[in-house]
């Protein structure tokens, strides 16, 4: 068979050609498509046609298009498109063109594509749902913190008070758990609004000098003696020469090892914690460390090994570390925050008898400048005789009463208060009265604690614009410390304080 009989044979079995006169009924078919007999009417067979009698009324030469006619017949259901041709004095000419394969393969093409479409639209829709599921979480967060803070407040700080007043032993007891109580639930807190900052990659590590041989001994020290109160025998080592000083995250590394610490001690009844530094290695300007703590403790199930780090996730046996009832999320955050320092972590255990974590961390070393610095801070003296003249914008009674009792235990310091300033004559009290500091809240009642430190620090008066600040708040969250930042505070003490750390904040503003 030659291409023209090819051609031939396939054109006859998708065309067929129909003549028909002015009144619908058949003259002549080829019945490649259609089984159709002449002088039949053509529109009593497929109704479709009877509006082609309309169209050959018209008298004129003319095509007409008809595209994606389903036509139902006895074996099958067929795709075809129609073409009407019209002419003067001449029987109309109509010619279907079998498209069957070719629209269902359009079909299932475009059906692909819409799913795809649908598909692209439903994750977007899905990823949109979680941003604001997310964002609901973390206004949601931020409001409990800042709520949960102030009575938290009271109870630290004056359990803090009560504890030196004369009491009995059975008082001083109860004093104690409370104080201990209130200690966990700002630790609860303070992982918590961590954990959310971990999960929304805030993170963001200082850069502090650090002397690791003085840091590791204080936190030896401390954990000694709590070892020692619960009566616990607290091993310490330290392997190697340790660099002199070390660039990192003061606060994070400290919540590192004090967690794991803090575990050990908590979930050990009789034995021994072990606690070893390590130096490994200097190299490309890092220093390599290593850091061990082992427990004699109740230990973790090998099935659970993988998972302990895991939020929220309890083992079978007492050691429920990641659980909400006991520790909360310490280790899930100790795992990121670890992660955040380029390091690692491994646990191993066995069940009932000891657990040992293995932290490794890279340091970078600091610069001549930056230590430099640090030796001048530390040899600044604590001047407890100079006056410092304070006004606390502070509307709360129980942050008022905290401040007004340190003072009072500290006669350098003099404390004013203004709750609620009105902004005009705000800045006429500072004016007048030459303030060496400004502790400012930011929820105010008539205004923003914010608004009111622009208007100070962008004041025409060169004295007042430089008035050191420092904010007062629960509000703790990324956002909120850049707001801070953006306004040029001072420096931010979270509620709930101690009277240590508020202390050591008025030191490292205004060195006293």
């Amino acid at each position: 068979m030659d291409l023209k009989k090819y051609q031939d044979h396939i054109i006859s079995n998708t065309n067929q050609y129909i003549t028909i006169d002015a009144n619908g009924v058949i003259l002549d078919s080829c019945n490649s498509i259609l089984d159709l007999e002449k002088k039949q009417s053509l529109g009593s067979l497929y109704p479709f046609f009877d509006t082609f009698i309309e169209l050959i009324a018209l008298n004129k030469e003319d095509t007409f298009f008809f595209s994606c006619i389903h036509f139902t017949l006895p074996q099958n259901k067929i795709i075809v498109d129609v073409t009407l041709k019209t002419f003067i004095d001449k029987p109309a000419l109509i010619i279907i063109q079998d498209f069957t394969s070719h629209y269902f393969a359009y079909q299932f093409a475009a059906q692909e594509r819409n799913e795809s479409v649908i598909s692209k639209e439903k994750i977007e829709l899905q990823n949109q749902f979680l941003k604001e599921q997310e964002l609901f979480k973390s206004k949601f967060i931020a409001n409990f913190s800042h709520e949960l803070r102030e009575p938290l407040e009271g109870v630290v700080a004056f359990s803090d008070f009560l504890k030196e007043t004369e009491l009995d032993y059975q008082q001083e007891s109860y004093v104690n758990i409370i104080e201990s109580s209130s200690q966990h639930l700002k630790k609860m807190l303070e992982d918590i609004l961590d954990l959310q900052t971990i999960k929304l990659n805030h993170t963001k590590l200082q850069k502090d000098v650090i002397n690791p041989l003085s840091f590791i001994t204080e936190i030896q020290t401390v954990f000694k003696a709590k070892s020692q109160k619960k009566g616990l025998d607290f091993v310490s080592k330290i392997s190697g020469v340790l660099p002199e000083f070390i660039l990192a995250d003061q606060i994070r590394f400290r919540q590192i090892l004090s967690n794991l610490l803090t575990n050990a001690v908590k979930f050990t009844e009789q034995g021994t914690i072990y606690f070893e530094t390590s130096y490994n290695y200097e190299r490309a300007n890092k220093y390599s460390l290593s850091f061990i703590i082992r427990d004699s403790g109740v230990g973790i199930p090998k099935h659970k090994l993988d998972t302990v780090f895991e939020s929220f996730n309890s083992t079978d046996s007492n050691y429920q570390i990641a659980n909400t009832k006991s520790y909360g999320l310490g280790l899930s955050i100790v795992k990121s925050l670890v992660e955040t320092f380029n390091g690692s972590i491994q646990v191993e255990s066995e069940e009932h008898k000891w657990t040992e974590f293995t932290v490794n961390m890279e340091f970078s070393k600091p610069n001549k400048s930056d230590i430099l610095l640090l030796k001048t801070k530390q040899e600044q003296p604590y001047n407890q005789d100079k006056k410092i003249k304070i006004l606390l914008v502070e509307n709360s009674e129980i942050t008022q009463l905290i401040l007004l009792k340190i003072a009072s235990k500290h006669k350098n310091i003099q404390l004013d208060i203004n709750p609620n300033p009105e902004p005009d004559k705000f800045i006429e009290d500072l004016e007048l009265n030459a303030y060496d500091l400004v502790l400012m809240d930011i929820d105010l009642e008539q205004q923003s604690g914010v608004d009111l430190i622009y208007r100070i620090k962008k004041h025409r008066s060169p004295d007042l614009k430089q008035t050191p600040i420092i904010v007062v708040t629960g509000k703790v969250l990324k956002e909120d410390l850049q707001v801070y930042k953006k306004a040029k505070v001072e420096a931010v003490l979270k509620k709930p304080f101690t009277e240590k750390e508020f202390l050591s904040s008025l030191t490292s503003v205004l060195g006293q």
